[in-house]
């Protein structure tokens, strides 16, 4: 195993060299390829796998690979069909790979195979991310059954980097891949006797039917599938995501109430999306196929963070000078995104000020570590705005800075006619150094002039509603002295342990009681590390964080 290892590492240091050296790679077509193997049933047995090619404009562009793998007794070329049939928009955007399993199984506990399939997969992976044509860094593992047993066994035990999805169908962990302590490694001899350590960073999401007779739902032996001297056990389906959340990170306790519901399937969502579970509630073990393309497309095409791409979301209006007095006068505009019938109706919006302790930091953060926020607004309707500022200098103090901020809010409110925005429908929010920001344009005197001749100045820079993420030192002095009765409504949200000298947790408390007393709007979470009241579970902070703007920006 560990030459094999050992040659994994080789073959991608030689696909990273021959990548960025040799522009002109082989381009990989639509056909049959084959993985020469020897175990104990075959020798230099030549396993087949099937390679679907989309017909594309852009013959140079790189595609991403999802690998299919069916159930037991299933084939490659029905899978192949069968997919195409159901699944065209995945087809038309993806390289679709359909390895054909040796004598229609794949080797998990007790099947008729008794292949190395783990290595199969793996050289299948590591062939085609050589081509030109591949994005070798963005390949899925997707299986029924099975061959999402093979799925599972992938994710704890492969150290590929080219993996980024793992989707298993009606099969959560069984009890020889999760013993009730930890993961453990298959071995030649199907034993699961060595504890394994699953690879971080990846995504995963598991489809299981709540009326599946074959692999029980809620866990326990199955009555057909057997293993070695009974039937195989499989784990709950939702403590089996809970298992994979964990291992990825996720420090919170499990979900036991739906994140939301979609169509027919409810969402135990962790890790911003990237580990979920869809609990299809009218299927049994057909659910792989119960649940729509646009299901399986919201967790494909997500982003890094985990939120839905941004295939059909409109590019930002970038580097949009809202004044000339500083090079950092600067912001970028992501218009609403609305089909329903009020999508003439001016948009609220959404302007979100950087962190960085008025020293660095740069309005792409929004796009770059908040990409869930970013696309939950505009999922909601909201036109997006995020704004760079100058930083501290010798020239350039808080107050400064404030009053560059406050003049990108009156600048957005100009544009109201331009960009069909409600000026009135205006939340302004930030983390850190960025939520400071917020409060204090929200609690100061008005800076608009409504006597200048410029139209931006007679704006108003006060915003409606606020949100805080992470409350800073400085709250006292920047904040709370300037607060009174009648103010915006605040959202806060603090994961700070009391140990955070930055972000203390009794800065947030502070505020939370502050506005108490005025009798201003509030409501405040914590993560479970401060004495914050937690989110409920079955709900985000940042369902309840939009859910409040919506509520305080109603017309």
């Amino acid at each position: 195993m560990m030459k094999w290892l050992a040659g994994i590492t080789t073959l991608l240091a030689a696909q990273t060299a021959h990548a960025q050296q040799d522009p002109k790679r082989e381009t990989l077509k639509t056909g049959e390829y084959h993985v020469t193997q020897s175990w104990s049933q075959e020798e230099s047995f030549e396993r087949l796998y099937h390679v679907r090619v989309p017909d594309t404009q852009d013959k140079q562009r790189r595609l991403p690979v999802l690998v299919f793998l069916h159930g037991n007794g299933g084939n490659a070329p029905e899978a192949m069909r069968g997919f195409i049939r159901g699944r065209g928009k995945i087809a038309s955007r993806y390289i679709l790979v359909f390895p054909q399993g040796y004598r229609e199984s794949w080797n998990i506990v007790s099947e008729r195979s008794k292949a190395d399939d783990l290595r199969f997969i793996e050289s299948i992976v590591l062939k085609l991310a050589t081509f030109g044509n591949v994005e070798p860094n963005n390949f899925t593992i997707m299986g029924a059954s099975n061959g999402a047993a093979l799925v599972n066994q992938l994710a704890i035990e492969s150290k590929l980097p080219n993996i980024r999805n793992y989707i298993s169908g009606v099969s959560q962990l069984n009890v020889w891949q999760y013993d009730g302590k930890h993961f453990k490694a298959k071995g030649d001899d199907n034993n699961y006797r060595n504890v394994a350590s699953p690879a971080k960073g990846k995504r995963l999401l598991n489809i299981s039917g709540v009326k599946d007779r074959l692999v029980p739902y809620h866990g326990g032996p199955s009555n057909v599938i057997p293993a070695k001297d009974g039937k195989l056990a499989f784990v709950d389906a939702e403590e089996s995501t809970f298992l994979w959340a964990r291992q990825m990170g996720y420090e919170g306790e499990q979900l036991h109430r739906p994140s939301r519901t979609i169509e027919n399937a409810e969402v135990f969502s962790y890790l911003d999306g990237n580990v979920v579970h869809y609990k299809v509630t009218n299927e049994g073990h057909g659910a792989t196929h119960g649940i729509s393309e646009q299901l399986l497309l919201d967790f494909l095409d997500a982003a890094p963070d985990g939120t839905p791409g941004f295939s059909d979301v409109a590019e930002p209006k970038r580097d949009i000078a809202y004044d000339t007095k500083h090079e950092r006068n600067v912001l970028d505009f992501w218009p609403a995104q609305r089909s329903d019938a009020k999508s003439d109706e001016p948009a609220p919006v959404l302007i979100w000020f950087h962190p960085g302790g008025f020293r660095y930091g740069d309005k792409s953060q929004l796009e770059k570590n908040r990409r869930s926020m970013l696309q939950a607004y505009q999922n909601a309707g909201y036109a997006v705005v995020s704004c760079n500022y100058p930083f501290l200098s010798d020239d350039i103090d808080h107050l400064e800075i404030a009053r560059h901020c406050a003049r990108a809010v009156q600048f957005v409110r100009s544009k109201a006619t331009d960009w069909n925005i409600d000026s009135h429908r205006l939340c302004c929010g930030g983390v850190s150094a960025g939520a400071l920001i917020s409060e204090f344009l929200a609690y100061h005197d008005n800076f608009a002039d409504p006597s200048a001749r410029d139209v931006i100045s007679r704006q108003s820079s006060r915003p409606a509603v606020v949100i805080s993420i992470m409350q800073p030192r400085g709250t006292e002095e920047f904040v709370l002295r300037f607060m009174d009765k009648g103010e915006a409504p605040i959202f806060i949200y603090s994961d700070a342990k009391p140990s955070d000298r930055i972000h203390p947790p009794r800065a947030a408390i502070m505020l939370r009681d502050k506005a108490q007393e005025l009798g201003i709007p509030c409501v405040a979470f914590g993560g479970g590390r401060n004495k914050l009241p937690t989110v409920e579970k079955g709900k985000t902070w940042l369902e309840l964080q939009l859910e409040f703007c919506q509520k305080h920006l109603a017309k």
